[in-house]
């Protein structure tokens, strides 16, 4: 009975052991995340948007839910949306709801593909806007973002939905689909980019 005994404890305190060691390792894990999701990290910087998201630490495009810190960045930048806005004839609102889409305010951002800056603009783009400058720049990736947009804004007749659309997959797919391409991407993204624009417009009438 004592062998028995002695087994079954060493039985239990192999359990516990193992239990303890799972919740170190979970809070590890955990640990090292966190950083990624402070609020004053750029909201989508990669593996914070898809953790935070899962929490509700990022913005929230139905519930306008905004950190600090992407609320500070506007403001940091808001001379020169508003700059751009008047040299290309475009709303302050609507630029400042792209550059939240595209970066979150992040002006080192970097898409998988290679679109760079606040408003996540192609070398090749840059190039087709006469724009040779450091696109990691706010003043000049603003400006190069701003320009081409309108440029989608005039090719579309001032449809916001469609150059949105081309500014996401690109005019060609606009005109292959004749309208919004049916990606989910670029679909979300368009709700994403006017849900902003709301709540900008908002933000100005306050």
């Amino acid at each position: 009975m004592e062998r028995e005994t002695d087994r079954q404890k060493k039985i239990h305190t192999a359990y516990f052991t193992s239990r303890l060691l799972f919740i170190i390792v979970g809070l590890s894990i955990v640990s090292a995340v966190s950083p990624l999701c402070a609020e004053d990290a750029p909201i989508n910087s990669g593996r914070c948007a898809a953790f935070c998201g899962s929490i509700g630490k990022i913005a929230d495009i139905d519930g306008n839910h905004f950190l600090p810190a992407t609320k500070r960045a506007a403001l940091r930048y808001h001379p020169i949306i508003v700059n751009a806005g008047e040299t290309h004839d475009v709303e302050t609102a609507l630029i400042k709801a792209i550059i939240m889409a595209e970066s979150g305010y992040n002006p080192r951002a970097v898409s998988s593909r290679g679109a760079k800056g606040l408003m996540q603009i192609m070398p090749a783009t840059a190039r087709a806007m006469g724009v040779q400058k450091d696109l990691f720049d706010p003043g000049s990736n603003i400006d190069c973002g701003v320009k081409y947009f309108k440029k989608l804004l005039d090719r579309y007749d001032g449809r916001i939905d469609l150059a949105l659309a081309a500014y996401n997959a690109g005019s060609a797919k606009v005109k292959k689909y004749r309208g919004i391409p049916p990606y989910k991407v670029t679909r979300h993204y368009i709700k994403k980019v006017l849900t902003y624009y709301k709540y900008y417009k908002k933000e100005e009438l306050a």
